[in-house]
């Protein structure tokens, strides 16, 4: 286990480390694999974690875990956050090393962050916890090698300077360059307060993307960091040191709080940024940060417009949209980046903007200010603006930004992905048609459109469609989706679209699901005052599917059920001498699931508590299986899929589950009972 030794003078710190020993993580129960075997994946790669939980009793500040710390969340981010490979490590009766494998992770930069929390199950919760501590790092994955994570983890709670409070930015930086063959592009991060460049641990990061690696994105994160609204500055170095490419956003972080920024590169020259990794390339153009201070609560845009006092130079305005959903934290102070700027003097316009009062949909200034400066290459400027009080004018109106994410793309030689918006009248705005590569199911689309209603349509075709699109789409889709979505000018809008299956296709498969050795929990209830109480399935069945090569859920296929129909129960005593049942195994539960992909998928099978879905959980199990395509679109192939689920959890005490009887998953689901088998044993037994 690795120890950041300096922190470690001055706080107590957790340190989360790989170690590639194959006794360590063969011996661990919680790795499905041995070291260094393959992810199942192709194209894929391999992390894992080794934690060294010490003894619960330790002398202080010499404790490596705090005493109080019952579990460890790991969580996984790319361009977003990996939600189905969060994994939760708990802490071990005694001391002793646990291992996190992470599988089927996507090649390139992969950020993991962990954090340290006080109860056992976090993500049983309605919200996560305050962790006690948390640490991060970005790793490049490697398709089919296993790559070795090591994460330092700081106490929360603690701002830059050891004593205010703070909390913790996840940036992902897009648009960064392709690096030359033999070659590195260098990745840095810094952040800036009141136009201060931040220092100190976590507030500066530095990443390298090596030749041949595929990157969309690389997700970084920083912190602690000060409570307010920060600017966070990336660029992208080339193996000399030249920048390549420069960016900037802002973000507000709360106390205690985990913001996420989204920063986008584009290329371009310039100075030195003077902060994390600045180097002292010759530049032609120098760079200024204007704080348009005196914001008002109610304004959404900040834009900086630079007007140069040499003829026949120009720069365009630069807007930033500020940050919302962080209750309690007034923005009043903005700072904004401009780059590019040639040598000389300048005239920076801020204004501010926010929606009409008459029509939410229309933009209007509300504050302005203005300051002077002189430019020098090379140099970074900080410029403050006071902003005066309400304006009246209106300006001209900008477009919006619609974006569109279209999932569960799914489907056997799929050639197109067709995006269309229509207005408010069904007429066409704007349509995009992309090629489809396959093992991708989920596409972002972004268009600019004026401020308004709009319904957005997306399609998938196996052949390209030979028709452009009227007041409707061309025919012949695979699969179908729609959304609406309200566009303000000024403004970025975020809209997700799900493909459904039309039905008919060879690219998709049935399922006939054979769960076996499902717990269940039993309540007794009456049905009347005359009649004595009679046992009730009350928990439920969720039962989930994954494609096993971008390790995502196809949520349209998710199904949650109770095991009324299919039930063979077992009386188990337990300490009731009457033999009131309190637990049974359905054996089998049956389901059928059609419109699944063909191909490798993964089905999970989980028994919870509650009828709804909702954890704890009784027990789970997952199978792998190929789905098959059929010939005929009439009679969809059926392909049989056993998984048998494992108990564990809240089981009451002393309850001993029994085996289940054997069953052939194959051929058609069998049709539904007319009473329950719960009722014939209560039936019977009288």
């Amino acid at each position: 286990m690795h120890l950041n030794k300096r922190r470690l003078a001055w706080l107590p710190a957790l340190a989360l480390a790989t170690a590639a020993l194959a006794a360590v993580i063969a011996g661990c129960g919680s790795s499905k694999r041995a070291a260094g075997t393959p992810s199942y994946a192709s194209g894929t790669g391999t992390a894992v974690i080794n934690i060294a939980w010490p003894p619960r009793e330790g002398d202080g500040e010499s404790r490596v875990i705090p005493a109080v710390t019952e579990s460890i969340l790991i969580r996984v981010f790319t361009d977003r956050e990996l939600t189905a490979l969060r994994r939760v490590i708990t802490r071990p009766e005694g001391a002793g090393n646990v291992a996190a494998r992470f599988e089927g992770l996507p090649a390139g930069p992969v950020l993991f962050v962990a954090q340290a929390f006080a109860v056992v199950d976090p993500l049983a919760l309605a919200q996560l916890p305050q962790p006690l501590a948390s640490g991060s790092q970005t790793v490049t994955i490697t398709p089919n090698e296993l790559v070795p994570v090591s994460i330092s983890l700081l106490p929360t709670g603690t701002g830059t300077d050891g004593g205010a409070t703070a909390g913790f930015a996840t940036v992902t930086i897009t648009g960064i360059p392709v690096p030359a063959a033999g070659s590195t592009v260098t990745v840095l991060l810094e952040v800036r307060h009141n136009g201060q460049v931040l220092t100190g641990d976590g507030t500066s990061a530095r990443f390298e993307v090596p030749s041949g690696v595929p990157v969309s994105a690389v997700p970084l994160r920083l912190g602690p960091l000060p409570e307010g609204s920060l600017l966070f500055v990336g660029r992208a170095d080339d193996g000399g040191g030249t920048m390549m490419a420069s960016g900037s956003a802002i973000g507000a972080v709360a106390g205690d709080g985990d913001a996420g920024v989204t920063l986008p590169l584009s290329q371009g020259t310039g100075g030195s940024t003077s902060g994390a990794g600045a180097t002292d390339q010759p530049a032609t153009t120098g760079s200024a940060v204007v704080t348009a201070n005196n914001v008002a609560a109610g304004d959404v845009v900040v834009t900086v417009t630079p007007i140069s006092g040499a003829p026949g130079t120009s720069r365009q305005a630069v807007s930033v949209t500020l940050p919302s959903g962080v209750a309690g934290l007034p923005i009043e102070s903005v700072p904004v980046l401009v780059g590019d700027l040639q040598p000389g003097p300048w005239l920076f316009v801020v204004t501010t903007q926010r929606p009409s009062a008459a029509d939410p949909s229309q933009m209007v200034i509300n504050r302005v200010g203005s300051t002077t400066a002189s430019v020098k290459a090379g140099e970074l400027l900080n410029l403050a603006v006071p902003l005066g009080t309400t304006q009246q004018a209106t300006p001209a109106l900008p477009p919006g930004t619609l974006n569109v994410l279209v999932t569960n793309i799914a489907g056997l030689n799929l050639s197109t992905l067709l995006v269309a918006v229509f207005d408010s009248a069904g007429q066409p705005a704007k349509s995009l048609a992309l090629p489809q590569t396959p093992g991708i199911n989920q596409r972002l689309v972004t268009f600019t459109l004026p401020g308004g209603a709009y319904t957005v349509v997306a399609a998938a075709y196996t052949t390209p469609p030979t028709q452009a699109v009227t007041t409707t789409i061309p025919p012949g889709a695979l699969s179908i989706g729609s959304s609406t979505a309200q566009v303000t000018s000024g403004e970025n809008k975020d809209i997700a679209v799900e493909l459904r299956l039309q039905g008919g296709s060879p690219s998709f498969g049935s399922v006939n699901l054979a769960m076996l050795q499902v717990p269940l929990r039993i309540e007794m209830k009456s049905v009347s005052e005359t009649q004595p109480p009679v046992p009730v399935i009350a928990s439920g069945i969720v039962v989930k599917v994954f494609s096993v090569l971008e390790n995502q859920e196809l949520t349209a296929l998710q199904r949650t059920m109770m095991a009324n129909q299919y039930v063979q129960l077992f009386t188990v005593p337990a300490n009731d001498p009457t033999g009131t049942p309190v637990a049974a195994i359905a054996g089998p539960v049956r389901l059928r699931i059609d419109g699944v992909p063909v191909g490798a998928m993964r089905f999970e099978v989980t028994s919870t508590y509650d009828s709804t879905g909702a954890p704890p959980v009784l027990g789970n199990g997952s199978a792998i299986a190929t789905i098959v395509a059929s010939a005929d679109p009439a009679a969809p192939a059926l392909t049989p899929v056993t998984v048998t689920v494992l108990p564990h959890g809240i089981l009451p005490p002393g309850t001993v589950l029994p085996g289940t009887i054997s069953d052939d998953p194959t051929g058609q689901n069998p049709p539904p009972r007319l009473r329950a088998r719960i009722m014939e044993w209560f039936l019977y037994r009288r």
